[in-house]
């Protein structure tokens, strides 16, 4: 199974929970941890880091680093590129 799709697709079926996207992209089997991981960060990307489990997120090594680079990117206005 591709990638990108399955991914699209557990956030279909999965739309506001985090968890059970991921859990469901990581048991399906194959290329699992890719898939995994390309659904949760369509899903982080989606819902916003409030709707990540908590306790996930502890477990998570440099966790508290990332937490913060994830709302300093998401904190940046975005802009058009300017065009020559």
């Amino acid at each position: 199974m591709h990638l990108l799709p399955a991914a699209y697709y557990l956030m279909y079926r999965f739309p506001n929970d985090f968890e059970m996207a991921t859990l469901s992209a990581s048991n399906g089997g194959g290329n699992n941890m890719a898939r995994a991981a390309l659904t949760g960060a369509i899903a982080g990307a989606i819902n916003g880091i409030s709707n990540i489990p908590q306790r996930l997120l502890k477990e998570l090594r440099n966790g508290n680093e990332l937490e913060n680079l994830a709302r300093e990117v998401a904190s940046q206005n975005h802009q058009e590129p300017v065009r020559k």
